[in-house]
């Protein structure tokens, strides 16, 4: 069946409903969708999103979601009441993929006009809202419990690229290794180097996602940065010379347990060193700077062509938490 032939029979004796860009005098009925999509989030996955605290979203984040050049916020209106809302961006650049990148997010409609059409509405919509930008990539994040949001992005011609998975560090994180310190200034050329072999590999196992980079792996100025920022980590797995990289950011977020995560990135071991325990001494240096920093979750992404670094996180305990979906709109 097509694509839009399957829209179609979806969308057969959907309810009365219209779609709209939001006013600002929606702010009230907003609020309590993003309300009902956060309690949604916290019975899903109780140990990483909290039971959300009003004010959910502040009447500032509406005005900036409907005035920001590049991005949309449209509802679902049924008899003089939202019942539905999608966000949406489009992004285009140098460092963008020629099809540009958009985004949709925050589809949500409440239980009574589910499997009604709304959601594809919304949905439909956005995209068209993004074509108009000239972008025909669109991406969205998918919490992988919810089995009716994936199906539903699927279902749309959506497939997942990326995983984001998640750790509890807990009240026990482990010991770091006497293998693994701080990077510091001297290693420039060294972090540089396996920076920029971890983007060449990410390029060649997932070439529709990742482009082909250009040396240094990380500027100077930039690495620099990371050193001098108490809310960045950098370790090195100094074993006869450095042989490993692992680097991480605290980011705050009101809907998460604690508070705050740490995003793990660029962690990376040369195929030659595998298989030694680095790369689990590296996640653990990790995870002891998550909990010294009162960030109760180390958090990541891993592309899905990425199969020894899927491996790698089964390991070690880092769970599914949602998908990094995408689809072409011009196929």
């Amino acid at each position: 069946m097509s694509r839009r032939a399957a829209r179609s029979r979806r969308t057969k004796g959907a309810a009365k409903f219209a779609i709209r860009a939001a006013l600002e005098s929606d702010y009230d009925d907003i609020h309590q969708l993003f309300e009902l999509a956060e309690r949604r989030n916290n019975l899903l996955l109780p140990h990483i999103y909290k039971y959300p605290e009003r004010p959910v979203r502040t009447l500032e984040y509406l005005q900036k979601a409907i005035s920001t050049a590049g991005s949309t916020l449209l509802v679902a209106e049924a008899a003089g009441q939202l019942v539905g809302m999608v966000r949406a961006a489009a992004f285009s650049g140098p460092s963008l993929p020629p099809t540009g990148v958009g985004q949709v997010g925050y589809l949500f409609v409440i239980e009574p006009l589910r499997r009604l059409g709304v959601g594809t509405s919304l949905l439909n919509r956005a995209h068209r809202w993004i074509l108009e930008s000239e972008v025909t990539r669109v991406d969205a994040e998918v919490l992988r419990s919810d089995d009716g949001a994936f199906s539903f992005f699927v279902g749309h011609g959506y497939r997942e690229i990326t995983q984001v998975r998640s750790h509890v560090v807990g009240d026990d994180p482990p010991e770091v290794s006497r293998s693994i310190r701080d990077a510091a200034a001297g290693d420039y050329a060294a972090i540089s180097d396996l920076l920029f072999d971890t983007l060449v590999y990410h390029a060649e196992v997932a070439p529709g996602e990742y482009t082909t980079p250009e040396p240094p792996g990380i500027a100077r100025d930039a690495y620099d940065a990371v050193l001098e920022d108490e809310n960045q980590a950098c370790f090195v797995a100094d074993i006869d010379g450095v042989l490993g990289v692992a680097r991480a950011r605290l980011m705050a977020s009101a809907a998460y347990v604690g508070g705050r995560v740490a995003m793990a990135s660029h962690v990376h071991v040369p195929e030659e060193h595998r298989g030694r325990g680095v790369g689990r001494a590296l996640m653990a240096a990790l995870e002891r700077w998550a909990a010294d920093h009162d960030s109760p979750r180390v958090q990541l992404r891993v592309s899905q062509a990425n199969k020894d670094a899927l491996a790698f996180y089964d390991r070690i305990d880092y769970e599914p938490m949602s998908a990094m979906m995408t689809t072409r709109l011009d196929e």
